[in-house]
């Protein structure tokens, strides 16, 4: 049997075991289909499965032939009909006597055609009719009695796969039935077929399927299917208990992570399920593991329930075992339903394989609620509400028609105005699915956007295919002309079609052209056509229809962030150049943590270009979290959002959600992310931005730190680290006050710090504070509930003690509210929520915003306060400026850091401890922590389980109780083994650990992501050490701060780390300088002067030469970073400071911001020069992105003079940049640029990336201005070439040319003189003026001068006088060269072979035995097949390459 049978046998046979458990033996009777709960449902096919063996019950329509066959859909047969001759001939199933009257019945089958008609000449693909065959003495005259029914016309099936055919029949008759049968027919007379697992059953029978729609993973996508807690799942076909495609899980951290499926909607409520599923894992110690599979119920109310499949079942290494279980939902409502598997071993990776629920489906009938205000009319007075639809969901009884037709009046097609939908080949358009959305709009009084005429994505192959060849691409002008065509033809389509009834008022003419990182996306038009098919596709569409507004679509654009300001270029750039943008697309695709302040100023940057701003593709992510609690923080971000939408109304011109509900959703599940839910009902979300008096409104949790601050003049420094609240959800108006508040505590009062934005004074401007003492959340006010009000003159409520003081921003409150009444203790909760009002002048309250009561209802109930919770006194601890080296060594570095101890218990009372302390500089947080723990075991699986210290870090410091992009959870055991938590950033993580004693010391470096690190900035923090007993269980966790154990995945409880940069001097002072090799500075190091756009650091001569003389280190760094904003610093320094540390050997540093340049000994020429040298480092920031270069650095100007004069650099300067750790794609493709202002052009010099420090190190031979760009190069004819990737490397860092600005040629042979000009690019040598020394090389050759270089440098030695430059060059010449530039990079020493070990070792030249074996062992070439060298074989321009690559691979130059 193949594999792909077995994969469907393996899918059903439960089922089938339970259908043949329910059926009596040898009596023909209607087959029984168990629900999950025992009732049966009637199948009216007895033998519709032929597992009989046998066709009983099935006859011939016309004369075919009908025979069992083996090769089934399900179980072990199915029915194959040959010798068919008509069209009307095939297999029949009588059922005279068994449908009723006017009922309808649900029909499905299985077809599949036999294999090889196609390849014969039979219509592909093959097509299968299912008609039924009714005849009745009709009582009515004129009514003949007779009918040929169709169920399910023309269906196309597949010769390799079974096709599901599936339809309903109403039988319906006036008289007596005489004749009623179904039978299977083709329109292709001679067309051979299999059927099986026919299956007829009344419509109002509860259908008993498998409920998992991607149980077998063999679409080779993991569609419907999630990784939980942050881990991957993919479909892949490395593993596979049947058929091609597994479900592989990876990135596990704990060991109830693994796939989920979600059944919300897919089962009901009280009924049982069988589970039947195949697990695999191949990596790991343990020879056995255990697995189970759970089912997480998320009621609307309370917390989820967790129900066990199965009891864990062991499974051995390397072999799929079968798990089956059985679970039944409790009766009730339910926001979140997902099933998973889970084993014990948290990092364990594992496949799973033929995964099925089955059971009763859940019905899929619902109705709309009619009684609920429109959207599109409650935004009437600000802009149309759009959705996004799909035209099967558009017949008038559909009930997501009727939610569209209810709520809104704009439309978009998801995918059906998409190239691929409209001319899936050339020529041919096809837009019945498109009108069907613009027949329903106009029906409907709707507008429309049309989405979209141009996309990297969802576009036919031949459109980029060059049609005499479809292997090679389409020329820039074919492929110019079909955009043209496809634009023209589209826009006239609807312009014509429906002349002045047209609905289409916008186009997103082009979509997603910006990748994550800014730049221009490397799609397939960038690739053929250039940087200018944006331009082009606006001047076609406007010129195909020039009424229309024309749209630049993308997403993520609303983070203000770097692509944002790529979106306000690339705009403005188009607009500059005249081209017809009338506006932009935000897609805004967020979640539920998303930033609507970013949302608004990203809005308002656009808007600046005078373009129009639609939000075309909106919904929230819920990332997995369904719950209630989840649904109502998504209703307030809607709120919040909208809040903002309304404020911008005069740019925006359309909102559009895509999707109508739930169900529909795009994004992966469990998943939430409109207004509606699955049953299409009104969610929290929709009456928070519709009717926010009638919204349930989540209860924001804050916490209040312990402190007692003095209220008056100024703001005390114990609200240093006191986090803020946002007072920003507007409940009146939509613009106006909002404010800022701190809270403390102490055991008499709870302290207020609100600072307020409000730049309209006036008399009513105030601040309302709502407090709930024993925060028991009363409907109606307690004697503990109180209301105070302070007004912005500082008059107000005379029963608490506050102070207002105002400038030009707003006004700042401070206030103490008695709580000695309650006995405020740590840990209590209480209720609190605050009102900001805002008169604007007009003597009333104009708007009115509140930090969590938006149904404004504060004056009256507490049951919407927020949860304030009083918590001990904020940790806060200092880390110092400073670089360790991480070796696991308490260096003497650390001396001068601040210790702290972890003592807070989050579990046991006693166990390991540490000393921690915290180090920092630009690019990392060091934390080095000395643990006592005298018995050190890591047995456990669970990394968290063994000895280790846990890191937990906050850069933005916003202490909220998930995890942003930004928060971390470092884990490292004593034997340096990492692991992190699941949403952490580890790229550039370092760690090294060592034994004592005593204990253990990890030291870590943990890289700055997020944020640029400032003197006085403040992060969250916390340390936590886990200690294990001998059994490897853990004992005890101790942390410095949160004693919550919830710091895995709440930053609430950090502490707080400032850094302090000891080597700065006063901020006010003019001296600020900066000393590297760990000296302190001070006042007379130097004097700073400024101009307008330039700061200068003056050494002092005796200070600068006292600490070249007396430094221990050969390094003497002069930082210049902090001496000034401006953008160009110069540091003076005395030539006599330069010659002492030439005469001393050492070298000197001076940096700026990212920028370090090294002086190291006899770099300058200073025979002729006296006084100060200016060493001047300017920051010309970044370089548009021209001609595939993106710019990585911003570009910086060096120069090195003596008074005006510039100083000779005689051995080059290195200099080093500081790289970005994100937004680049390829590091390996980053190199160094310098510009020359004679062509003004950037040319390459090339570089080294460390990777471990972030950096690239160049060498500069002038002052010049450079810059780090990464430079994307490919060719047309590598795209599935083996050495695609080297080739494309090397190109992309100016080594490897191709033969033409498109094509590589990489499997032409290389010549002598191509290699040579690749391996002095790579070693970075330049070009000699050819001296003459070989006879068939002249001057004026294009490789003479690179192969003088190569000569000059021992590279290629030549025959004698003969170089031979055009001769193809051998393999094992390409090993001897190699060889000897691998030595020029590394410290490589060749070993003395004699010979090789490949079997034709006697081939290769007794020269080049040495090197041929050196580079088998130094990884630098290989065999061509098996153990053969083929030593005199041509070199490929692909081999040459590659070998290349590995060389700067194996050297570490990348």
């Amino acid at each position: 049997m193949s594999m792909k049978k077995r994969k469907m046998l393996s899918l059903l046979v439960s089922f089938m075991l339970l259908i043949t458990a329910f059926m009596p033996v040898n009596k023909v009777v209607a087959a029984k289909l168990p629900d999950a709960s025992g009732n049966l449902s009637v199948n009216l096919v007895v033998n519709g499965d032929f597992e009989s063996g046998n066709i009983d019950g099935w006859t011939k329509h016309g004369n075919p032939t009908l025979e069992i066959t083996s090769e089934q859909a399900i179980g072990n047969y199915s029915l194959k009909v040959t010798g068919r001759t008509q069209t009307y001939e095939g297999p029949a199933y009588d059922l005279l006597g068994k449908m009723e009257n006017g009922k309808t019945y649900n029909i499905t089958l299985k077809v599949r055609a036999v294999s090889g008609q196609i390849a014969m000449g039979h219509p592909n693909p093959p097509k299968i009719t299912v008609t039924m065959r009714r005849k009745y003495i009709p009582n009515t005259e004129g009514d003949t009695g007779s009918y040929y029914d169709t169920i399910a016309w023309q269906k196309p099936i597949d010769e390799s796969s079974w096709t599901t055919i599936s339809g309903s029949y109403t039988l319906s008759y006036n008289g007596t039935l005489t004749e009623l049968f179904m039978y299977v027919e083709s329109p292709d007379p001679t067309l051979e077929y299999y059927i099986d697992d026919v299956t007829i059953t009344p419509l109002d029978a509860p259908m008993i399927k498998n409920v998992v729609d991607n149980s077998t993973f063999e679409n080779g996508s993991a569609a419907g299917w999630t990784g939980t807690g942050g881990c991957s799942v993919s479909s892949v076909s490395e593993e596979h208990h049947s058929g091609d495609y597994s479900l592989k899980t990876t990135g596990r951290t704990s060991s109830w992570m693994g796939p989920s499926y979600n059944l919300l909607g897919k089962i009901v409520p009280g009924k049982q399920y069988s589970v039947d599923f195949w697990v695999k894992y191949n990596s790991g110690i343990n020879p056995t593991e255990q697995f189970k599979a759970t089912v997480k119920a998320t009621p609307t109310e309370g917390s989820p329930n967790y129900i066990q499949v199965n009891d864990p079942v062991t499974v051995d290494q390397g072999q799929w075992v079968e798990i089956k279980g059985t679970f039944t939902l409790p009766t009730g409502n339910y926001s979140g339903i997902n099933i998973y598997v889970e084993t014990p071993n948290p990092t364990l990776d594992f496949y799973i394989d033929d995964f099925t629920v089955t059971g009763e489906a859940a019905s899929t009938s619902t109705k709309i609620q009619e009684n609920i205000p429109d959207l599109h009319s409650v935004f009437s007075d600000y802009f149309p509400i759009g959705v996004a639809v799909e035209p099967n969901r558009l017949a008038d009884s559909d009930p997501h028609s009727q939610l569209v037709a209810k709520h809104f009046n704009m439309l978009v097609a998801e995918n059906a105005m998409k190239p691929i939908s409209l001319e899936p080949t050339e020529g041919n358009f096809t837009f019945n699915n498109a009108d069907a959305i613009v027949d329903f709009a106009i029906a409907h009084n709707m507008k429309m956007r049309g989405h979209t005429l141009l996309w990297h994505n969802q576009v036919p192959d031949w459109f980029f295919q060059d049609p005499s060849d479809p292997s090679k691409p389409a020329s820039r002008d074919l492929l110019l002309q079909r955009l043209q065509t496809y634009i023209t033809t589209v826009l006239n389509h609807f312009k014509t079609k429906y002349s002045s009834n047209n609905p289409i008022v916008a186009w997103d003419v082009v979509n997603e052209v910006l990748d994550d990182n800014g730049n221009l996306r490397n799609s397939k038009w960038l690739q053929i056509i250039g940087p200018d098919y944006i331009e082009k596709a606006f001047q076609y569409a406007h010129e195909a229809d020039p009424n229309v507004k024309l749209f630049i679509n993308d997403y993520n654009i609303e983070n203000n962030g770097a692509k944002t300001q790529a979106m306000y270029n690339l705009v403005k750039k188009l607009k500059d150049e005249g081209i017809p943008v009338d506006g932009i697309g935000m897609q805004m695709h967020i979640n539920i943590n998303s930033n609507v302040d970013n949302i608004k100023a990203s809005i308002e940057k656009f808007a600046s270009l005078g373009v129009q701003i639609q939000i075309t593709e909106l919904d929230m992510n819920m990332q997995g979290n369904v719950s209630q609690d989840a649904l109502l923080r998504q209703a307030r971000l809607y709120k919040q959002l909208f809040d903002v939408l309304k404020q911008e109304k005069q740019y925006i011109t359309a909102v559009v959600f895509w999707g109508v509900s739930d169900d529909v959703t795009w994004l992966s599940q469990p998943n939430a992310p409109l207004l509606f839910d699955s049953n299409l009902q009104a969610k929290p979300a929709y009456w928070a931005i519709v009717d926010p008096n009638k919204a349930a409104v989540n209860r924001q949790a804050a916490q209040a730190s312990q402190g007692s601050p003095s209220i008056g003049t100024g703001v005390d420094k114990d609200w240093i680290t006191a986090k803020s609240l946002n007072v920003n959800t507007f409940v009146k108006g939509i613009n106006g006050a909002t404010a800022k508040v701190k809270t403390l505590w102490d055991s008499k009062n709870l302290y207020v710090l609100a600072q307020v934005v409000d730049n309209t004074p006036a008399a009513n401007d105030s601040i309302e504070l709502f407090v709930d003492k024993n925060g028991d959340k009363s409907t109606t006010y307690q004697p503990d509930d109180k209301h105070y009000i302070i007004y912005r003159d500082n008059s107000g409520s005379s029963d608490i003690t506050h102070y207002v003081q105002s400038d030009e921003y707003g006004y700042t409150v401070q206030a103490a509210i008695p709580l000695g009444d309650v006995n405020p203790q740590v840990g209590a909760k209480i209720g609190f929520d605050v009102r900001v009002n805002d008169d604007k002048g007009s003597g009333t309250v104009d708007s009115i915003a509140v930090w969590n009561d938006y149904s404004n209802a504060q004056d009256v109930s507490t049951a919407y306060y927020g949860d304030l919770t009083l918590s001990k006194p904020s940790q806060i601890t200092e880390a110092v400026y400073g670089t360790p080296t991480i070796d696991g060594k308490i260096d003497s570095i650390w001396d001068q850091a601040n210790v702290i101890n972890t003592n807070v218990w989050v579990q046991g009372t006693s166990g390991a401890t540490a000393k921690v302390r915290t180090m920092w500089d630009n690019h990392y947080l060091y934390v080095l922590a000395e643990v006592t723990d005298s018995n050190l075991n890591k047995s456990s699986p669970n990394p968290y389980e063994q000895d280790s210290v846990e890191v937990f870090l906050d850069q933005n410091d916003h202490k909220t109780s998930y995890y942003e992009n930004d928060d971390g959870q470092y884990r490292v055991n004593y034997d340096n083994e990492q692991s992190f938590g699941g949403s952490t950033n580890s790229q550039g993580f370092k760690s090294a650990t060592s034994k004592t004693s005593t204990g253990y010391i990890v030291e870590e470096a943990i890289p700055f992501t997020a944020i640029t690190p400032t003197d006085g900035q403040i992060l969250g923090f916390d340390v936590q050490v886990n200690d294990a007993d001998a059994s490897g269980r853990r004992t005890s966790i101790v942390t410095w701060c949160d004693a919550s154990g919830n710091s895995w995945q709440d930053t609430s409880g950090f502490g707080n780390l400032m850094l302090v940069d000891t080597r700065q001097l006063p901020r006010s002072g003019s001296n600020s300088n900066n000393l590297g090799d760990n000296e302190r500075n001070s006042s007379d190091m130097g004097t700073v002067t400024k101009t307008a756009d330039t700061v200068t650091l003056v050494l002092n001569e005796i200070e600068a030469l006292n600490v070249v003389k007396n430094s221990s280190s050969n390094v003497i760094t002069f930082d210049i970073s902090n001496i000034g904003t401006t953008l160009q610093k110069v540091l003076e320094i005395p030539v006599s400071v330069l010659n002492a540390a030439k005469n001393l050997n050492k070298e000197i540093i001076v940096k700026s911001g990212f920028v370090s340049a090294t002086i190291s000994r006899g770099s300058l020429d200073l025979s002729n020069v006296s006084g100060n040298i200016k060493i001047s480092i300017k920051d010309n920031g970044k370089y548009d992105r021209t001609s595939g270069f993106i710019p990585v650095t911003n570009a910086l100007d060096v120069l090195i003079k003596a008074g005006n004069e510039d100083v000779k650099i005689l051995k080059p300067l290195e200099i080093t940049l500081d790289v970005p750790t994100s937004g680049i794609n390829d590091l390996r493709k980053v190199g160094v640029y310098f510009y020359n202002e004679a062509t003004g052009e950037w040319e390459y010099i090339g570089g080294k990336i460390d990777k471990d420090d972030n950096v690239i190190t160049f060498e500069a031979n002038n002052s010049s201005i450079y810059a780090a760009f990464e430079y994307d190069k490919t060719f047309a004819d590598v795209k599935n070439h083996w050495a695609k990737d080297a080739i494309e490397v090397l190109a992309s860092r100016h080594i490897a040319k191709g033969i033409d600005g498109k094509n590589f040629a990489p499997d032409k042979a290389v010549t002598r003189a191509e290699f040579a000009a690749m391996i002095t690019r790579l070693l970075g040598i330049p070009e000699r003026e050819y001296k003459g020394e070989f006879i068939d090389v002249k001057a004026g050759d294009w490789y003479a001068n690179a192969i003088e270089a190569a000569y000059e440098a021992g590279i290629m030695l030549g025959d004698g006088k003969r170089m031979r430059p055009n001769d193809y060059i051998t393999r094992e010449e390409i090993a001897a060269i190699s060889m000897r530039a691998f030595g020029k990079l590394t410290s490589y020493d060749e070993e003395q072979f004699s010979k090789t070990t490949f079997a034709d070792d006697d081939r290769v030249s007794d020269w080049a035995k040495k090197a041929v074996a050196n580079a088998k062992k130094a990884g630098i070439m290989e065999g061509v097949s098996g153990d053969l060298f083929a030593p005199k074989e041509n070199a490929t321009r692909a081999e040459a390459a590659v070998v290349i690559y590995r060389i700067l691979d194996k050297s570490g130059s990348f």
